[in-house]
């Protein structure tokens, strides 16, 4: 079902093979068509929730394709205002079946209660590198696949990103789960990159050692514990 970012929206509809970003932000929608911003080469730089992630905002939860610049959002860092307006939202649609990095691009699924009672409270796909917190720390989602209730989804067909930016960074809840926002400040303008850092270094971002450990400890715990087959069946 094709997803809307905008009334005005210069969608282009991508070749295959080719990614696709829009930014929606306060000086309307850009569209912009090849490797760029976090649709970039490098698989690493693509952090976003797929479409039809629910985030939770002041008026409840939304889908992440319907949120527009200055909707205020729930964010649970615990800096300033828990309350704080998404500065923009950008969208990026990959051609899984062409593209040629599409292993390494493939949605993450997150089944509902994988990371505790409740949490997520339904399904949550997120792209591989976006980072989750469990365990206090700040992870990858691709790190926590366990073949169980964190799986890798399949590499085919259209797969549609959508990353949500603050004017630092922030985490917010997602499906219930707390996961980054998006942040990249060598490429984001006009953004307090003084209040990314400070943000950033509230909570230690894990690629190895003894908190991704613990946070997979966990996991495999809250799978053991929770008495249903984490296929759904």
């Amino acid at each position: 079902m094709p997803v809307d970012t905008a009334d005005d929206d210069p969608r282009h509809v991508a070749a295959p093979g080719e990614r696709t970003v829009t930014t929606i932000g306060r000086g309307g929608a850009d569209t912009l068509s090849g490797h760029v911003i976090d649709c970039a080469g490098d698989s690493r730089a693509v952090a976003c929730f797929a479409a039809g992630t629910m985030i939770m905002t002041a008026t409840g939860e939304r889908a992440v394709e319907t949120l527009r610049a200055g909707d205020m959002l729930v964010t649970t860092l615990g800096f300033g205002a828990p309350l704080k307006p998404m500065r923009r939202l950008g969208h990026c649609e990959i051609d899984l079946d062409t593209d040629p990095g599409a292993d390494d691009l493939a949605p993450i699924l997150v089944l509902p209660g994988a990371m505790g009672a409740g949490v997520p409270h339904r399904p949550l796909r997120v792209s591989p590198d976006h980072v989750l917190l469990v365990e206090g720390a700040l992870i990858p989602a691709r790190l926590l696949v366990n073949g169980e209730t964190i799986c890798r989804m399949p590499a085919r067909g259209r797969i549609t990103y959508f990353h949500v930016q603050f004017d630092a960074y922030e985490l917010i809840l997602a499906e219930g789960a707390q996961t980054e926002s998006h942040v990249d400040p060598g490429k984001s303008e006009g953004l307090e990159t003084a209040g990314v850092v400070q943000n950033l270094r509230r909570l230690p971002r894990v690629t190895e050692g003894a908190p991704l450990d613990k946070a997979r400890l966990a996991i495999a715990r809250h799978c053991e514990g929770s008495g249903q087959d984490p296929h759904g069946g």
